[in-house]
């Protein structure tokens, strides 16, 4: 039994890997239709901190001078959340649908607390209204969440295209 969970975690490895050099290569419409919802789940989780990261939070070393603002990238999520429910709308599978349905779901709680973040004034990886966020990575091979100071590394537990309204998120108190 342990091979074939060994074997499962090491295929959604390369399908993950893969699926973010296709992330960054195709038109988001095309890609979310390629792969499995655990895939689409966790490179969208990923991508999210990684722009978020490079192009809107400035770093702690001072890099990032010419970052947009947050609510920039806000409006980049509404109009990425337009694409997709444009695609539910149309002719698709009910599997396809409902990854949709998830992605949608993972996104509009991305696109809140992108709006909470600005509304708040953050413009700095090192605040901690960013910090105590549930945040996602890819680096060297491995895929793991941040969040305070954890670190924890993605077992590929599964992620299905479940149907929720809400994510609930994470208040952090002393």
């Amino acid at each position: 039994m342990r091979i074939i969970e060994e074997q499962m975690k090491y295929s959604l490895k390369i399908a993950t890997r893969s699926s973010i050099i296709q992330f960054e290569n195709e038109d988001r419409r095309e890609w979310v239709l390629k792969h499995p919802t655990q895939v689409i789940l966790s490179v969208d989780a990923i991508y999210w901190t990684k722009i978020a990261e490079e192009q809107y939070l400035q770093s702690d070393n001072g890099d990032g001078e010419d970052v947009g603002t947050l609510d920039e990238y806000c409006y980049k999520i509404i109009m990425d959340l337009e694409e997709i429910t444009e695609l539910i709308r149309g002719d698709l599978s009910m599997i396809n649908r409902r990854i949709l349905v998830a992605l949608v779901t993972q996104d509009v709680h991305y696109r809140d607390i992108i709006q909470q973040l600005y509304e708040d004034g953050v413009t700095k990886q090192s605040d901690f209204a960013w910090v105590q966020q549930l945040k996602f990575y890819w680096e060297e091979e491995m895929f793991f969440a941040k969040q305070v100071g954890s670190r924890l590394y993605y077992g590929y537990e599964y992620l299905g295209a479940l149907s929720r309204l809400v994510i609930v998120k994470f208040k952090y108190c002393n």
